[in-house]
């Protein structure tokens, strides 16, 4: 799978139009429950990023691709909560980690309608949590708008660091002011963000000593 993606950002590289559709695809997949397990989002999009920070497209569109990427696949991810019911749990590749759908039914009845914008950020229930709350009756209404709260978090975090590494690395390209503080300050947050949740993410730890499947690289910050 990481084979690919490095295949997927070297074709892209040749055709820099495409870059933002390839933003968009990759968040959207990786916001998706039946493939977001599987998709390693933060390789692909940092890659994209650094494209995109290397000329290809401004950061106003490389975040706004990411952004709208990341809302569509979590209402996707909802709405087949809400289709396929119980039954999702029994679906491909979710059917594969039973634990992991548990955990996730966890964190949404201890966190309520704030899971959807916590979850986004804590791994590895990043990209199921959406699904279980469709499956677990969350109203539409409130679900979307904490989606969208979620997604403008979360687009900068995976895009901005990828699109300076970019924007460094291009030999032209002139540093904006305060380019470094900016990063440090940027990376200072990210360590205490990573911090806070790692906090929700301790109420996720096993309750046995059984070993759970492990999981394929995906979208996820802690792990």
């Amino acid at each position: 799978m990481e084979n690919l993606a490095q295949d997927m950002i070297a074709w892209t590289a040749q055709f820099p139009a495409y870059v933002a559709v390839a933003i968009f695809a990759t968040a959207f997949l990786e916001s998706l429950a039946l493939a977001g397990i599987m998709v390693p989002g933060i390789f692909i999009l940092f890659g994209l990023a650094g494209l995109a920070g290397g000329g290809a497209i401004t950061l106003q569109t490389a975040l706004l691709a990411a952004f709208l990427g990341a809302v569509s696949g979590d209402i996707a991810s909802f709405y087949l909560g809400r289709y396929f019911s119980d039954d999702l749990r029994a679906k491909w590749p979710l059917s594969k980690y039973p634990d992991l759908v548990k955990r996730s039914e966890a964190f949404f009845h201890l966190h309520g309608g704030k899971s959807v914008i916590i979850g986004r950020f804590v791994g590895p229930i990043r990209p199921v949590l959406p699904a279980m709350a469709g499956v677990l009756g969350m109203s539409a209404r409130k679900f979307i708008l904490f989606n969208l709260v979620s997604a403008l978090l979360w687009a900068p975090w995976y895009i901005v660091p990828g699109y300076l590494v970019g924007a460094a690395v291009k030999i032209e390209t002139t540093l904006p002011a305060h380019f470094y503080p900016t990063l440090m300050l940027l990376i200072f947050s990210i360590l205490v963000l990573v911090g806070f949740f790692a906090q929700f993410h301790w109420h996720l730890r096993p309750q046995s000593k059984t070993m759970l499947k492990p999981l394929p690289l995906s979208s996820t910050v802690i792990s």
